[in-house]
Formats: structure tokens, sequence, C-alpha cells
């Protein structure tokens, strides 16, 4: 498995996306590189571990499977590229499916801050899924 460390991802909305760039469409508006860390990556299937430490709930962690198309993995919080007039129906759609397509959801830190996200990402064999 490798390891990718986003460093100081700013959180103002209580979550952060790891996502695959084409997740946003052409939602995905430019921002200062403070507010989201982009990694290239080969397309495929990835199984994602993430874990952040020092966040008001302490050390959190979880997983995904998340399908990168476009050869780019982007750790946001997802306030600063969706677009405001979008953003109540975002949150609708989390809220209803944890279970996102092309993204994890991380959103037990607990509150809003500057976080260090350590992602380790494997890519899987698609029979594996």
């Amino acid at each position: 498995m490798s390891k990718l460390i986003a460093k100081g991802i700013g959180v103002d909305s209580g979550m952060i996306l790891i996502s695959d760039f084409d997740y946003y469409g052409k939602d995905h508006e430019p921002i200062e590189e403070k507010f989201q860390e982009i990694f290239d990556v080969t397309p495929g299937y990835y199984k994602i571990n993430w874990k952040i430490k020092n966040t008001w709930e302490g050390t959190v962690s979880g997983s995904g499977v998340i399908n990168i198309t476009s050869g780019k993995l982007v750790v946001s919080d997802p306030c600063y590229i969706i677009d405001d007039s979008k953003w109540l129906a975002f949150c609708g759609e989390v809220e209803k499916n944890k279970c996102l397509v092309n993204a994890v959801l991380l959103d037990s830190m607990g509150g809003d801050g500057v976080y260090d996200v350590e992602i380790g990402i494997k890519r899987l064999d698609l029979k594996s899924i």
C-alpha cells in the first residue's frame, strides 16, 4: 500500500472529501492550494485507508473504495469547490447516502480546523470489488 499525506487541509464545513477530480465536474473551481491537495494517480479502483490525528475527537480513521477516472485524487473540504447554489443539495445527498461514488467522506473530526490527512492507497483488481 502506498502512502500519501495531504498537509494542512483547511476545513470549514466539518468534512473532508477524498475524491476523483471528475467527481466535482465543471464545478471544480480553482482554489488556493492551502484548501486542497491534488495527487497524480493512475486511473483505476483503489482501496483508501485514511487517518487524521489531533482532531476535536482525537485520532479518527476510516476506509473506502474510490474509482479514479481523471488521474487526479483530490483531498479538500468540498465547501471550497462546490458552488454555493449547489451546497445544500450536496449536503442533503451526503446525509441521505454516506456511500458516495468516486469519493470517500471524512466527517468524524468533530469540528473545523486545519488537518493533515494520512492516506494509504492500494490499487484494486476489478475482480476483487
